[in-house]
Formats: C-alpha cells, structure tokens, sequence
C-alpha cells in the first residue's frame, strides 16, 4: 500500500485531480446506485396525492441513467489504452463533471426540478463538448492526407456531429419511457397525468433546440477562427499519443500523400510508440 501512496505523490498535479475526480465519482454513482435499488423496491407504484414523493418509475429512470453514465466513463479509458488517443486534460475534466452533474444531481438530488434551467444548461454543454469531438474526428480522418478542408465544412461536420447526438438521445430517452414507463421525456404531469398535444413535446423539442444552439455556437466560433487563421491548434482534439500538437491545415494543396511520404509518417510513429510505452513501462506503480 506504501508502495502505491508514493506512485500517486509522484504523479503531476493534473493526473492527480483527474485520478481523485475520478474515483469521487464512481464512489458517488455506486453508492448512488444501491440507495436507488433499495428505493426502488419500497416506493409507490404511482403517487397521485403528493407529487413530492418519488416513485417506482422516477427510481427505475435514476437506475437506468447511472448504469448508462458507469458505461460512458469508461470511453475515456478505452480510447486512451486501445486506440492510444490522446484526450485533453480540459475535455476530459468537463465530461467527467458533466457526467456528475447529469446523474448525481440531476436524477439522484432532483437537480432538474430545484435548479432552474438545469436541462439546459446540461444539454447546450453537451453540444459544446460533442462539437469539440466533432472536429476532433475530422482531424483523425485526415491527418495522413493532405487536403483542401474549408473551414465553413468542418464546422458543418461538427455541427451536425453534435447536433445529431442530441438528437440520438432523445431517441434513447423515448425507448427508455416506451420499454420501462419511465417519464425521461416529461410527456407526464408528477402524478401521472398525461400530458396532450403540443405540452407533451414542450420538453424533447425544447432539448433539441438547445442542442442546436450549443453546438450552432461552438462551430460558428470555430469557424471564425479557422477563416482568421486558417489553421487550428489540435492541442483542445483528441490525437494519437505519438505525435506532438499540431495544426489541421485548411488551405494545402489537393493531393494525397506519396506512399514514401506515409511510410515514413507511420515508422516515426512507431518508433515513438516505443518511446512512449517505454517510459510508461518505468512509470507504472511497482507490484507487490
């Protein structure tokens, strides 16, 4: 134990916040998750007199939602160790918080329902990060071509990267309350009356505009930038550990690259994956 207690002094300021945001978390949706289960099992099947008491479907929602957070936090991991991605610190700290905020406080501390607008600060932050990834992904798909990109078509692209995430969730909160008569879409009043017409949809529609609106705000930056610019650092994208911050060029010429070009992009890859798996190799903690 002694051994890994000087591993984790040794670490740099940031893996240590991220690696104690971390655990914090994980303790905080496992502890949440088993006070949801017990929960679960003694709440009323419908409340129709206090609308402050929790039932069995607002319970099962907050069940649903932790499990799909637990999963979503570990894309991080899966991207760093088995596509050796890079995701920067500031990225990475705001899903983790995000994650958090949407679960922890939002369903489990009723967050939604205490905190004005909570939703939608929730979802335009989303679409800010997705918008984010969405470049990213344009980045990793052209990094070993070099071609004209024009900056009104990248910010298209992670617009609507973004913007269809959104959307897709939305999906999944409809299959959620049409599987499980959960109420993720608010088309029910608290006591269980149903909503009609256009209240019923009040609540997806206004989602997806506020989706709209994030990642519509984050490309357009983009895009101002890129015309400024006409090139973007990729130190904010997720990249390949091996290779250092660079520029997403947008006004190079339209041609690909010579093979002799990507054998020797790929050979100084590897060589600094070598590298790099070399001094983590000397980083990692000591076994018992």
């Amino acid at each position: 134990m002694k051994k890994y207690i000087i591993y984790f002094k040794e670490m740099p300021r940031k893996e240590k916040i991220k690696f104690l945001l971390y655990v914090f978390i994980i303790i905080s949706l496992f502890a949440s998750l088993i006070y949801e289960v017990i929960m679960y099992y003694k709440a009323p099947g419908r409340n129709v007199i206090d609308s402050d008491i929790r039932t069995k479907s607002d319970y099962l929602l907050g069940i649903i939602m932790l499990v799909a957070v637990s999963v979503a936090m570990c894309i991080p991991i899966v991207l760093r160790r088995h596509f050796h991605l890079y995701i920067p610190y500031i990225l990475e700290i705001a899903f983790l918080l995000f994650f958090y905020c949407a679960v922890y406080l939002g369903e489990v501390r009723n967050f939604y329902y205490i905190v004005p607008h909570w939703d939608d600060i929730l979802h335009s932050s989303s679409a800010i990060m997705l918008a984010i990834v969405g470049y990213s992904i344009v980045y990793l798909l052209n990094r070993k071509e070099i071609v004209k990109l024009t900056p009104f078509f990248i910010s298209l692209f992670a617009f609507l990267f973004a913007f269809s995430i959104g959307s897709l969730w939305e999906v999944y909160e409809f299959i959620c309350d049409s599987l499980f008569s959960v109420n993720s879409q608010k088309y029910a009043l608290d006591d269980g009356t149903l909503l009609i017409g256009h209240a019923a949809l009040v609540d997806t529609m206004k989602d997806i505009m506020v989706d709209c609106a994030g990642a519509f705000l984050t490309s357009s930056i983009g895009y101002i930038i890129m015309k400024r610019k006409k090139v973007v650092s990729t130190k904010f994208f997720l990249h390949p550990e091996s290779e250092s911050v660079k520029t997403l060029t947008l006004t190079t010429e339209l041609k690909k690259m010579t093979p002799e070009m990507i054998e020797q992009v790929e050979r100084e890859s590897k060589e600094a994956n070598k590298k790099n798996s070399t001094s983590k190799s000397d980083s990692e903690p000591p076994k018992d």
